[in-house]
């Protein structure tokens, strides 16, 4: 076999694996499917789920309605909570139109109880004017809590006692929070369905269908078209990550089969030459016979 036959073996090779990492990547690249609804279906969608929680909220507010019209299990107790850029700010406990808080006294800045007459507007509009220096009335979420059978002068005198136990007022682990659930603790006898909003931190149903935000077909479809495009870069980037390992396998094998068909080669001119030097050394010896007998 000449020279020619073992340098037409890498080539053949490199054909070979670069078709089978051809069709690969082909095969990947059609896979890539867009997962996304037409945006008809989309609509449809959106507009039922914006139905369901219409439905789950009018039966949430429903509920909450017939309990604050309940004055059968004794005085309402109402939780203000008052939000300012996205920051608590002040909390407060209304019972019969008495405003139950720990206050800061600006003169000293010690916390003590307070015990006032309370209206909403009021409370917005100091509120307002405190932070932003005009009586902007947004901010505020009131809700019922729960019913007392405690009378105003029992009130005032658990107000007090849980002041005294209060300790030292600490922004994070001993705040205007801490004692108006101890307070509450102390005096509600029945409680209403966002209880465990205010003293547990905990959503309820209504509190989450509030916050639930339900997504247009747009931003679904821009979704679903960012999620199709990071799937295909990742792809492509596997892709790439193969080819090179494959080149690098080929160049690695390419170069062994070149090594070894040259090895080979040499090995061939060798036993050619070995072959002609013992066919020289045969016709000189003939030569040197012939001349004898001569």
């Amino acid at each position: 076999m000449g020279a020619e036959g073992y340098i037409a073996i890498p080539i053949v090779f490199v054909a070979i694996v670069f078709l089978a990492g051809f069709c690969r990547w082909y095969r990947r690249r059609n896979a890539v499917a867009y997962n996304g609804r037409s945006r008809k279906a989309l609509e449809k969608e959106y507009q039922r789920q914006v139905a369901k929680k219409d439905e789950q909220m009018r039966v949430e507010v429903q509920k909450r309605r017939a309990e604050e019209d309940d004055t059968t299990r004794g005085k309402q107790v109402w939780f203000s909570r008052y939000i300012h850029n996205g920051r608590f700010k002040h909390w407060v406990l209304i019972i019969e139109g008495t405003k139950y808080e720990l206050r800061r006294d600006d003169s000293n800045g010690t916390y003590m109880a307070n015990v006032a007459p309370w209206t909403i507007d009021k409370e917005r509009r100091e509120a307002a004017i405190a932070d932003e220096g005009i009586p902007n009335v947004d901010g505020y979420y009131v809700c019922l809590i729960g019913w007392t059978q405690r009378e105003p002068g029992e009130l005032q005198k658990i107000c007090d006692e849980v002041m005294t136990e209060f300790g030292k007022y600490s922004l994070v682990w001993n705040n205007c929070q801490h004692f108006l659930q101890t307070f509450a603790d102390r005096v509600i006898s029945a409680k209403a369905l966002d209880w465990s909003w205010f003293r547990e931190y905990t959503k309820t149903e209504y509190q989450e269908t509030q916050a639930l935000r339900i997504p247009t077909p747009d931003e679904i479809i821009a979704a679903n078209r960012a999620r199709a495009q990071q799937q295909l870069n990742m792809q492509q980037n596997n892709q790439q990550n193969h080819h090179r390992h494959i080149q690098h396998n080929v160049d690695a094998m390419s170069h062994q089969l070149h090594i070894h068909a040259h090895s080979q080669l040499q090995a061939q001119q060798q036993s050619l030459m070995a072959n002609i030097q013992m066919q020289n050394l045969q016709i000189q010896q003939n030569n040197i016979q012939m001349q004898t007998m001569g």
